[in-house]
């Protein structure tokens, strides 16, 4: 699978082009992983309905502290890192 310069996708972690505000795959790009994250009415959530902060899946991140227990990568999981650095992501240019 090539590479490309599109974000991650929160969901599949594809940077394919596609609508990544309506992704509805139920494994990553690459078919290795059954995702972690939906989309639920526009509302990024885990499979057991805990809500997952949307802007620190970005490459910027998010800098409010109101809500530390969302701050987990849509990808895998993991609090060190969101989408856009999760190792299950598709690789950049």
């Amino acid at each position: 699978a090539g590479s490309s310069t599109h974000p991650a996708c929160a969901v599949c972690l594809g940077r394919h082009t596609h609508d990544v505000s309506e992704c509805k795959a139920s494994s990553t790009w690459d078919g290795k992983h059954t995702t972690f994250a939906q989309r639920r009415g526009g509302v990024l959530t885990t499979y057991g309905g805990k809500g997952i902060c949307k802007d620190f899946q970005m490459r910027r991140g998010c800098s409010h502290r109101s809500h530390p227990e969302r701050h987990i990568c849509s990808g895998c999981g993991e609090r060190d890192h969101g989408a856009q650095d999760c190792p299950r992501a598709q690789r950049r240019d």
